[in-house]
């Protein structure tokens, strides 16, 4: 699949994730547990607050955990749906996403970091085959 059809078909999936995001209404299916970790998976960890933690998994902690979270698991359903990522890309994908989140201006909002997040997944998506592992 080119890269022009693989934005074909992301294209308008993520049109609507970004709609959900500027108009804030995801807030209402963010899972608030009190766990410290929010999400992990495929080397990386979102987490609330610090964390003792031993691995090589890339450890991002933030006041959004949750909205992180819940945002990796969106872009989880886009890309599996799609048959865009595999066992192999998702390391890739959300490594981006977290360095994308973690480099956020101090004084961010939680909507201003999703949309960062999205801004990399779309840049993704447009060169798709630079990390294409055969998806």
């Amino acid at each position: 699949m080119n890269d022009s059809i693989k934005f074909e078909i992301l294209g308008p999936k993520l049109a609507l994730l970004e709609e959900r995001i500027i108009g804030k209404s995801f807030f209402h299916e963010l899972t608030h547990t009190k766990s410290v970790v929010k999400w992990g998976g495929a080397g990386v960890i979102i987490a609330i607050s610090g964390l003792e933690h031993e691995s090589s998994d890339y450890v991002l902690v933030s006041p959004f955990a949750s909205e992180i979270a819940w945002y990796f698991d969106e872009v989880k359903k886009i890309l599996y749906e799609s048959n865009l990522m595999d066992y192999l890309s998702k390391f890739t994908v959300y490594e981006r996403l977290a360095t994308a989140a973690h480099e956020a201006p101090e004084k961010s909002k939680e909507t201003e970091v999703l949309l960062l997040m999205q801004k990399e997944i779309k840049k993704m998506a447009i060169s798709w085959d630079a990390f294409d592992s055969g998806a």
